[in-house]
C-alpha cells in the first residue's frame, strides 16, 4: 500500500507555485531539498539508486503548518536498482535529469566489463531538480549541456548564493566528486539553513564536516563545524574577507572564485 499524497506531483505544483523571489528561492525549496536528501540517504545507505529522480516522480503531501504547507516524496521506483546487482538497471531515466557519465557508460550493453552508475548520478539529477524547482526553469537540452559543463554560475543568479554553491558540487563534472546525500546533510550551511527554518535534520553522521566533498571548500560567510581549529578559524576568516569585497556582485564572487583556483 503507497501513501496517498493529495497535493499531486512537484511538477503539477511547479505549474501554479512560483518558488522563487527577487533572486531567492522560497523557503520551501529548502524544505523540498532536505525532505529528498533524507530520503535519498536512507535509500543510497540501504544500496538501491532510484535512477530517474525528476519533479514528475516526487510526490507532496500536505504539509504540517503554513510555514511548510507540502511535504517531499520520491516515488515511482520503477526504475530501481540495486548496487551490487550483476544485471543492468532496467533502462535509461529522463533525458534531461540523467547524469552524463550515464551517457558515456556501456553498462547497458556490457555490464560485466563497464563501470555501473553509483549514487553519484542520482545527485546529479536531486541537482537538476532543484535547480528546477527553484528557477521555474523549464528544464531544456542547452541547459542540460550547461549543468554537464558544471556552468550553473551562469544561472545562478535566480537563487542563494548557498544553493548556487551546492548545485555546482551536485554538477561536478567527476562523479566521485559529488556530494552524498549524507554529506549535504551534515553540512554546516545546511545545518544552518535547517535551524533558521526551524527544521529538525536526522544526527549528525559525520561531525566535523566542513565542505561537501574533499575538493571543494565553500566560498560563503559561515563558520565551519571544527571552527575550534587554528587552520578553519583561519579559512573562514579569509573566505569572509574575500566575500567582503565582491559580495554586492554575485558573479564576482564566482569569478573571484575561479582566479584563486
Amino acid at each position: 500500500m503507497l501513501e496517498y499524497c493529495p497535493l499531486g506531483s512537484l511538477t503539477t505544483f511547479l505549474e501554479v507555485n512560483k518558488l522563487t523571489n527577487n533572486g531567492r528561492e522560497s523557503p520551501l525549496v529548502w524544505h523540498f531539498l532536505f525532505d529528498l536528501l533524507i530520503g535519498m540517504a536512507y535509500m543510497h545507505g540501504q544500496h538501491y539508486l532510484h535512477l530517474d529522480v525528476k519533479p514528475g516522480n516526487i510526490f507532496l503531501a500536505s504539509g504540517p503548518d503554513m510555514h511548510r504547507t507540502a511535504i517531499a516524496k520520491l516515488g515511482d521506483f520503477g526504475l530501481a536498482w540495486q548496487l551490487d546487482s550483476e544485471e543492468p538497471p532496467p533502462a535509461l531515466g529522463d533525458g534531461m535529469y540523467l547524469a552524463p557519465e550515464l551517457f558515456e557508460a556501456e553498462w547497458l550493453d556490457t555490464p560485466s566489463t563497464a563501470s555501473k552508475p553509483t549514487a553519484a548520478a542520482d545527485m546529479f539529477a536531486l541537482g537538476v531538480t532543484m535547480f528546477a524547482v527553484a528557477t521555474s526553469y523549464a528544464i531544456t537540452s542547452e541547459l542540460w549541456m550547461l549543468f554537464k559543463k558544471g556552468e550553473v554560475r551562469r544561472l545562478d543568479d535566480h537563487m542563494s548564493p548557498e544553493l548556487g554553491e551546492l548545485l555546482r558540487a551536485l554538477f561536478n563534472v567527476a562523479p566521485q566528486a559529488r556530494p552524498s546525500a549524507q554529506q549535504v546533510l551534515d553540512h554546516a550551511n545546511a545545518r544552518r539553513i535547517a535551524h533558521e527554518l526551524h527544521r529538525e535534520l536526522p544526527e549528525l553522521r559525520h561531525p566535523g564536516a566542513d565542505t561537501l566533498n574533499s575538493s571543494l571548500d565553500l566560498n560563503l560567510e559561515d563558520v565551519s563545524l571544527d571552527d575550534d581549529e587554528p587552520a578553519a578559524r583561519e579559512r573562514t576568516a579569509k573566505k569572509r574577507r574575500k566575500s567582503a569585497t565582491v559580495k554586492k556582485d554575485l558573479f564576482s564572487i564566482f569569478n573571484d572564485a575561479d582566479t584563486d583556483d
